[in-house]
């Protein structure tokens, strides 16, 4: 049983929403911050942008065929996990069979990214299964992933500044410095043993802050000029600090949600969405694309 408050849904919430929006608020006592992450289900419930954004995820279109019958199809139709899983699969088989260096990143990247897929599910699973209700459909599902996006990216996105990795992998290799030292004087003493224990840690604690560190690539260890993150090239770091970064973290979190619950971005859901979590009323899709530094000619929803 819940001790958390019950929710009051409006008419226009749909049915499976409103199921993933009661087992989130049977957990709110598990939150650090159960006040406010109270008020954020409570706005993502009852805030009548969200009517909008559920419009927009069920929303259906006529589709003509031969003989004239018709058949509704979802504007914006789900993905599956296990379809997509499959779909990068497949396709880093097809790169890998043609063969070549620039064939085998891409073969690599999708298959981390399936790889990513698969995990995303299990940890999905962890805190509820939507997946587990065979009644709800795929969009229904995908409507209910969506939910617990925006509610754990709310609660918990944190932007990622570029200032913040250096301080960290400086840090971290400061650490790895400490420990050499440690090494030889171990070595000194004769404590072989021991000291081939520490040398394994600073390896491992090296080869975290190497793959970390904004000016080091990770592929071949060399180090890099400029800042291998970049505003177009890795939106997940944020490289100047603005008032907006944290909306602008949350905005990409977001839109990376839709890409692989939808295949698209879905700009004027998110600006919704985005309004609604911080309780704003002038974010339109045109911002969002800024915030994502997508050009004016960008995908449409």
């Amino acid at each position: 049983m819940s001790n958390s408050p019950p929710l009051t849904f409006p008419e226009w919430a749909p049915a499976p929403v409103v199921e993933v929006a009661r087992e989130i608020n049977n957990g709110l006592a598990r939150e650090n911050d159960s006040a406010k992450a109270l008020e954020v289900l409570s706005r993502l419930v009852s805030h009548p942008l969200m009517k909008r954004v559920w419009a927009q995820v069920f929303k259906k279109h006529k589709k003509k065929h031969l003989r004239y019958e018709s058949t509704e199809e979802y504007v914006n139709p789900a993905f599956t996990y296990g379809s997509r899983v499959a779909a990068f699969r497949q396709k880093a088989s097809k790169l890998r069979a043609t063969g070549g260096e620039v064939n085998e990143r891409e073969a690599k990247s999708l298959e981390s990214e399936a790889s990513y897929l698969e995990s995303e599910a299990e940890l999905m699973e962890g805190e509820f299964d939507p997946l587990a209700h065979p009644r709800w459909t795929r969009q229904d599902r995908a409507a209910q992933i969506l939910l617990w996006h925006i509610y754990r990216t709310a609660l918990d996105d944190e932007p990622v500044l570029l200032s913040s990795l250096v301080a960290k992998t400086n840090d971290l290799h400061k650490v790895v410095q400490h420990l050499q030292s440690g090494v030889r004087i171990l070595q000194s003493y004769k404590l072989n043993r021991e000291a081939g224990k520490i040398k394994e840690l600073a390896e491992l604690i090296e080869e975290i802050a190497d793959d970390g560190d904004p000016y080091c690539d990770p592929q071949t260890g060399r180090r890099l000029a400029s800042s291998r993150f970049s505003d177009i090239d890795d939106p997940w770091v944020i490289v100047r600090e603005t008032p907006d970064a944290r909306m602008r973290s949350f905005v990409i979190t977001l839109s990376d949600a839709t890409k692989r619950l939808f295949g698209s971005a879905l700009y004027r859901t998110i600006a919704n969405i985005t309004n609604v979590v911080f309780d704003r009323t002038d974010i339109t899709d045109t911002r969002v694309r800024e915030l994502l530094r997508i050009r004016p000619e960008g995908q449409a929803e």
